[in-house]
């Protein structure tokens, strides 16, 4: 045989092969695709911890009778199943009759989904089985993917913004569940920065940075505080971390991940001031102010005949109300003035002694806030010791103020039920209604308090739905989380609002019926860089008039 005819004949048999492949390929692809056809239907996209159903159709669309079918349906890794039988496997797998032509059957599988917000979970079906009169079996694939696009778990830092190195501080995790299924075995657990001194903690952890909470149900919250120290450099930013879940299966699923941080300060020093005995104090419309200015010969030789002048700079200041027991003030320039007459330690101060004077002043209660001034206020002391001068500025902090609503006849968000006015022993729902105001500065996380007496209780109706209300159960406290206000949120703007329906069993027939106790409005100033509140006071329901008034403790 020739090398040319050798060739022809290996061509032939190459191509012949590769021929049967493609055409067994083809059949196989054909009664996997296009004879069975197999679907997945469901949402698309679902709130954590909501229940939903899966729906698996199949159809035999071609002219033979399959037969030896199996069928497989794969729930997500974090789902939970609603029948027990697929809890640990998260699988389903039946053994099904012969698939006649044109023949099509449904498959209900109901689930709950849990993991982080924006997290994609996907289903699995796969059913195997081989045509009449054939020996290969074969076998169609699909898949669904669902989105969680809600978590309906609140989880916040309180953290302060700004803490000093190496002196003990404290800040708290709050957390609480909208979600309407029981979450078992709940963990958070915190990561602290590089240099995190811990001290203590309540409740009790694991290991200093890791908590169990054994069950968490609706309208349930709850919050971990911890003590610690941190070193550092001044100005260095900290960064911390936390995470809430749970474990499954040996596998820890998380649903909320949370970041914040704070940042290392340092005081100051040789001409202090401090006012109200605080270095950094924050005025307040309306305050009464008393300075006390330290000065300290930080230097190798003593000092004398000093004389040391303060000047006031200022709108905020009533300068009507000063008063100074030693020293004098001349109004015209707004100084004060003391020499060694007034402070002995001005006629001498020796190495590392110190000398104070003090004087009293008031703010005035309220000035006008319009779109383009009233904000942003700041009191200036200028002081002069000798020939050293020292500038102390002080931010006038802005005004917050939250307006509640109590009501029982509710036409707008929630329905009510039960005797009004509430009788004692007896069940009444009512709507309870904040506005939350800020006049001067922008504040940030902004937080309405509130403590409910044992006799109240949450039922977990909110709106809007996605605000953040956490409750504690030990200590009765409930948290808005408002967030960001900007300068005249609720006064030159529509501010945000929050209803939620309270439950009330009286427990005696006394007139006033105490609904909320302590209610107050605190948030992060970012002019004066410092918490800031306000203390509203007790909710009371007259029951008589069936009127709400806010008393003072």
């Amino acid at each position: 045989m020739s090398f040319g005819k050798f060739i022809k004949i290996f061509l032939f048999l190459v191509t012949l092969i590769l021929s049967l492949v493609g055409v067994w390929y083809y059949h196989r692809t054909l009664y996997s695709k296009e004879v069975l056809k197999l679907e997945i239907f469901g949402p698309e996209k679902i709130t954590a911890g909501e229940e939903f159903e899966y729906t698996v159709k199949y159809k035999n669309n071609g002219n033979f009778r399959l037969e030896d079918v199996s069928f497989v349906f794969q729930f997500p890794e974090q789902s939970l199943p609603s029948d027990e039988e697929y809890q640990k496997s998260l699988r389903v797998m039946k053994k099904l009759d012969d698939i006649y032509p044109g023949e099509e059957k449904v498959f209900h599988f109901r689930a709950r989904l849990f993991g982080l917000k924006d997290s994609v979970h996907t289903a699995y079906a796969t059913v195997n089985f081989r045509p009449k009169d054939l020996k290969a079996s074969y076998q169609a694939q699909t898949s669904f993917s669902t989105v969680i696009e809600n978590v309906p778990i609140t989880f916040q830092f309180d953290l302060p913004d700004k803490v000093m190195a190496e002196k003990p501080f404290a800040f708290s995790l709050n957390y609480f569940s909208s979600i309407d299924y029981p979450l078992m075995d709940i963990r958070i657990k915190v990561n602290y920065p590089q240099n995190f001194q811990f001290i203590e903690s309540h409740p009790k952890s694991i290991e200093n940075n890791e908590w169990v909470v054994p069950v968490l149900n609706r309208a349930e919250g709850g919050r971990i505080t911890v003590k610690g120290s941190l070193t550092g450099e001044v100005g260095e930013a900290k960064p911390f971390k936390a995470t809430l879940g749970f474990w499954r299966e040996n596998k820890f699923i998380a649903l909320k991940e949370i970041s914040r941080f704070t940042v290392l300060s340092q005081a100051s020093i040789y001409i202090t001031q401090l006012i109200n005995n605080s270095p950094q104090y924050v005025a307040h419309p309306g305050d009464l102010l008393h300075y006390e200015i330290f000065f300290r010969n930080i230097g190798d030789e003593p000092l004398e005949n000093l004389s040391l002048l303060v000047r006031l700079e200022g709108e905020p200041f009533d300068l009507d109300t000063l008063k100074v027991y030693s020293g004098s003030f001349n109004p015209g320039d707004n100084f004060i003035i003391w020499d060694k007459r007034d402070i002995d330690e001005l006629g001498f101060l020796d190495v590392n002694q110190e000398g104070k004077v003090e004087f009293w002043v008031e703010l005035k209660d309220e000035w006008t806030l319009t779109t383009d001034r009233g904000f942003n206020q700041i009191i200036k002391t200028k002081v002069t010791v000798g020939q050293v001068k020292e500038e102390f500025i002080n931010k006038v902090s802005s005004k917050l103020e939250v307006d509640s609503q109590i009501s029982f006849e509710d036409q707008v968000y929630f329905e009510n039920s039960g005797p009004y006015p509430p009788e004692k022993g007896k069940y009444t729902t009512l709507t309870v209604v904040l506005d939350a105001k800020n006049y001067y500065n922008e504040v940030k996380n902004v937080k309405v308090r509130g403590i409910l007496p044992s006799y109240v209780d949450l039922t977990g109706q909110i709106q809007p739905k996605d605000a953040k209300l956490v409750f504690d159960q030990e200590s009765r406290e409930f948290i808005w989380e408002v967030g960001d206000l900007a300068i005249g949120t609720g006064v030159l703007s529509q501010g945000p609002q929050l209803a939620f329906q309270i439950r009330v069993k009286p427990q005696d027939d006394l007139p006033l019926l105490r609904l909320i106790q302590n209610l107050k409005i605190e948030g992060e100033d970012q002019f004066v860089s410092s918490k800031i509140e306000n203390d509203i006071g007790d909710i009371v329901l007259d029951l008589q008039n069936l009127q709400t008034e806010n008393t003072q403790n």
